[in-house]
């Protein structure tokens, strides 16, 4: 073999190599400064408490105490607090025969949480074959499919538990110590929850027949209103397990809910009125368009659809603006408001790597922070891939729920 030939090989190894360690998506890349990024694991230092296959960390929310609770998704939920003066995460049991508490968690007024129990809804199911012709059988075929998924099911539960004094046992794998409320909707699991905490109601969207109920807690009454869906739309791979309904509420100080409905549409109920309407706003989107998050701010409310739109809603007014496209991945997996009136959020198609962004209302800018890359070698370093849940802590430290096997809980001080 000639000289000139052994040299072209040997360069276009070394090509091959340095391609092999340069990071394939630049875009991708961790932007925000090392020290304010760290993350948790669910239990002890390296060792979590909770399963790796019950660590899918689907709902979070934060106490004005300082705390952030979570609940996962898996074989089994499990529920968690993270503690600010221990710096650690302490497991508080699993929720026995519930899969999921999937963004269904909320504080009420006396510091109580309500979780809304189901099935691992997150989880791809097999598809089967064509059964069924004409237009619609993609659509038709895969609803029959979900349908057959929850028979003989009974229905996912609504819990309360009541936070325990400091210095209490970890619970580990054991039944959480909560009060079961009861199943709102027979048949169904609880999809998303809201908390009304001046009028102590709540509210939810069940799954997967998206009925509207609500739970007053004061006389411990729960009302099913009904379906308020007609379209049964499905969105590709990634969300084949589920009907277009909202996976977010938002309740403004008013008291009224707000979700997306069909085509868009958005939803209002309203307390005084005790109906559900369909408002002539419709949020931004070229295909399902589907409500992923909302985040109250003052007199607006903000949301993030499965686009990857995020928009500014006025409840006075019904306007809605458009405030662009963040990513170039579609879904909003997660929006959390700073305490500088900052708007963060996660952003980014399942099995790939969600990228973290930020939103400045004052300036109608967003910023492009990166990936979520934790580094402390040569300790240890963990890159996250897919979120589901944020929360801001008291202190304005913003919390992410890595909603993958083995999941930690990430967090980043602006």
């Amino acid at each position: 073999m000639k000289a000139n030939t052994l040299a072209a090989i040997r360069k276009m190894i070394l090509l091959l190599v340095v391609l092999a360690c340069h990071p394939a998506i630049p875009g991708a890349q961790p932007r925000l400064p090392l020290q304010r990024l760290g993350y948790r694991d669910l239990g002890y230092l390296h060792f979590s408490q909770i399963p790796a296959d019950g660590s899918y960390i689907t709902s979070l929310t934060a106490t004005p105490d300082g705390q952030v609770y979570g609940a996962t998704s898996g074989f089994r939920s499990y529920l968690f607090v993270f503690s600010p003066k221990t710096d650690q995460v302490k497991p508080l049991g699993y929720l026995p025969g519930c899969e999921g508490v999937h963004h269904s968690m909320a504080a009420g007024r006396d510091g109580s949480l309500f979780l809304g129990g189901g099935q691992n809804v997150i989880q791809p199911f097999p598809i089967a074959r064509r059964s069924g012709g004409g237009l619609n059988w993609v659509s038709e075929d895969l609803w029959q499919q979900v349908e057959n998924r929850y028979r003989g099911y009974a229905g996912g539960h609504l819990y309360r538990y009541e936070p325990a004094p400091p210095g209490q046992a970890w619970q580990g794998d054991k039944p959480a110590k909560v009060e079961d409320l009861g199943i709102p909707v027979p048949g169904d699991g609880i999809y998303c929850l809201a908390m009304d905490p001046e009028r102590e109601v709540l509210y939810g969207i069940s799954y997967p027949h998206g009925h509207f109920f609500l739970y007053e807690a004061k006389n411990k009454a729960i009302k099913d209103l009904g379906t308020i869906f007609r379209e049964i739309l499905f969105g590709g791979p990634d969300i084949r397990t589920l009907r277009s309904l909202p996976r977010n509420l938002a309740v403004d100080r008013n008291g009224c809910v707000y979700a997306s409905g069909d085509e868009g549409r958005i939803l209002r109920y309203c307390p005084q009125t005790q109906q559900v309407q369909t408002l002539e706003a419709a949020i931004p989107g070229t295909g399902i368009r589907v409500i992923e998050a909302w985040v109250v701010s003052g007199e607006v409310i903000y949301g993030g659809t499965s686009d990857g739109y995020l928009f500014r809603f006025h409840p006075a007014s019904q306007n809605l603006e458009n405030l662009g496209k963040p990513l170039v991945e579609p879904r909003i997996r997660g929006l959390t408001l700073g305490r500088n009136g900052d708007l963060f959020g996660l952003g980014g198609e399942r099995f790939g790597v969600n990228t973290f962004f930020r939103y400045d209302p004052a300036s109608s800018t967003f910023e492009i922070m990166g990936s979520i890359e934790v580094d402390r070698s040569p300790y240890y370093a963990r890159r996250a891939h897919q979120f589901d849940a944020m929360a801001t802590a008291a202190d304005g430290t913003i919390f992410m729920g890595e909603s993958d096997r083995g999941g930690h809980l990430f967090f980043f001080i602006p």
